[in-house]
């Protein structure tokens, strides 16, 4: 996307598939098969640039959940 960057078509936002320095041996199994299995994988991973805030100045943001049929 970058003028600089690989001109990729595909890629994943925020979705770090491969974590260096992973100390967890299961996890580290599990990312080396990963990459057995899609060696690009790493490269299509892009890393977020953080949580952003797009509410309004003062705006409050509501989530509520409910059990269907329960009204």
């Amino acid at each position: 996307m970058l003028p600089g960057g690989l001109h990729q078509r595909q890629y994943y936002l925020g979705i770090d598939f491969i974590r260096k320095g992973v100390k967890l041996p299961k996890l580290q199994i599990w990312q080396e098969q990963l990459l057995e299995a899609y060696p690009h994988l790493e490269t299509l991973s892009l890393p977020s640039a953080g949580d952003f805030n797009l509410l309004p100045k003062g705006a409050v943001s509501l989530r509520m959940h409910s059990i269907g049929g329960w009204a």
